[in-house]
């Protein structure tokens, strides 16, 4: 009789023939009297535990779906900016990953997103993960040397309060849909080092439609990163340590996706 757990739903389906088909082994694990992970992965003398869940569209999204079908033609505005539900969700999946008696096996938290509003999905996960907004950048508080000299637009990480800062057990988030996806790493992972070159990592690298997202890595030439010792509740706080440390003024910039849908678009 077998041991393996059974398989309850979409997404750990796709996540189990996702790693199978990059040769991972990948073992179910029984439901027990205590929260465990879905599954166990292994390979190549590695192993991670694994966390499937769900990100449904926001409720807007679908909203908008539906105006479209009735109306022809249907328009959304939603702000990018960092999820107070989503870092909950992540945190709590982190918890249920801790396996003490396997210190050192990865942990690795699936967030399945198969549907059409992947891509504002994929970046509110990423602000959230990271603190990361965007800033606009000026020499000096001159208002006729910024004229002469313009401004810039930046990313700056760990600006605001983020996730991957409170679950330093949790080396990686995957955000998977629509067969591709990204791998989102821990910089404040433990492991972080090894982790970098792990089997999934090489596999999310290596994969078309895949990406790796370290940005301590891999950054943009002018992106900035706030200190960690930084007050996020503090704006002033925030401003003098962007003046010291990159020499500039720095604002944060209020950004928005607006998204367009025609009916004969809408999924059925």
């Amino acid at each position: 009789m077998s041991s393996e757990g059974v398989i309850r739903n979409r997404a750990e389906v796709e996540a189990k023939e996702v790693l199978e088909q990059a040769q991972f082994v990948v073992t179910k694990i029984p439901e027990s009297s205590r929260r465990v992970p879905d599954f166990s992965v292994r390979k190549n003398g590695e192993a991670f535990f694994l966390e499937v869940t769900e990100k449904e569209p926001m409720e807007v999204f679908n909203q908008m779906l539906l105006r479209a079908k009735a109306e022809g033609f249907a328009t959304l505005a939603r702000e990018v900016e960092a999820s107070n539900r989503l870092d909950g969700l992540v945190r709590g999946k982190a918890a249920q990953l801790d396996v003490p008696e396997r210190p050192g096996d990865f942990r690795v938290l699936w967030i399945a997103a198969p549907h059409s509003d992947f891509n504002h999905v994929a970046e509110i996960v990423f602000r959230t993960l990271y603190g990361a907004v965007r800033v606009s950048v000026f020499p000096s508080l001159d208002v006729e040397e910024v004229a002469k000299v313009g401004m810039g637009v930046h990313y700056c990480y760990y600006y605001d309060r983020f996730t991957f800062y409170r679950v330093r057990r949790l080396d990686g988030v995957v955000l998977y849909g629509r067969g591709g996806g990204y791998l989102f790493v821990n910089p404040l992972s433990e492991r972080v080092v090894d982790f970098r070159r792990s089997e999934i990592c090489l596999m999310f690298a290596g994969v078309e439609g895949m990406r790796v997202v370290d940005p301590e890595v891999k950054h943009g030439e002018n992106d900035m990163f706030m200190g960690f010792d930084v007050d996020r509740s503090d704006g002033h706080a925030r401003w003098n340590y962007i003046r010291e440390m990159y020499g500039v003024h720095a604002e944060r910039v209020v950004e928005a996706n607006v998204l367009d849908v025609a009916a004969d678009e809408v999924p059925d």
